[in-house]
């Protein structure tokens, strides 16, 4: 007789201890759920107010003309920086855009120097530029690489303090900075 009721006293904890673990298991499950939702909601919150492209990939950074230029060994410019009366500002700002560009609109004290005709811009700049002093770059926008290639070829021709300003234009422009407009 004794050998049933210690068998049920083991059976009886068993399946307690059976039925905690299962109450556990579902709260565990719908912490977890909870969670998820949770993330995924602020997730799609955090890129819908600040990236409606989305976050890139890992691999995407790569194409970014800010890490371009900065493999290239070109600084970054702030916009802030290129406001007139800036403290630090840079000597020299040169605007790569093509002249009809430059033309219609410009940060103001800029100067043309279309990443396509460097040496003409350059030559007809050279009163104006020293290459010991910094001088920044800018084209239409981020997904622009003419300021990149200008701050190359500014680099390839002795200047040593190249900057680029990667939001270019149309984060100057969206921004509300002051505009500059005529040929140069």
């Amino acid at each position: 007789m004794r050998r049933g009721k210690f068998s049920n006293d083991w059976k009886k904890f068993f399946q307690s201890l059976e039925k905690r673990a299962w109450r556990v298991g579902w709260r565990a499950a719908a912490l977890v759920a909870l969670s998820a939702a949770v993330a995924a909601g602020v997730n799609g919150w955090r890129l819908a107010r600040h990236s409606p492209a989305g976050l890139p990939w890992v691999g995407d950074w790569d194409s970014y003309i800010e890490t371009k230029a900065l493999e290239a060994g070109v600084g970054i410019v702030l916009m802030a920086d290129l406001l007139p009366g800036a403290e630090g500002a840079p000597a020299a700002v040169l605007d790569a855009r093509p002249e009809e560009m430059y033309a219609a609109g410009h940060i103001p004290g800029a100067r043309s120097c279309p990443v396509g005709e460097v040496d003409e811009a350059l030559a007809g700049l050279a009163s104006v530029l020293d290459p010991a002093e910094r001088v920044a770059v800018y084209c239409d926008g981020a997904a622009c690489a003419d300021s990149l290639d200008l701050a190359k070829e500014l680099q390839a021709r002795g200047f040593a303090r190249v900057e680029l300003y990667p939001g270019g234009w149309s984060e100057w422009t969206a921004a509300g900075g002051a505009v500059e407009v005529g040929a140069p």
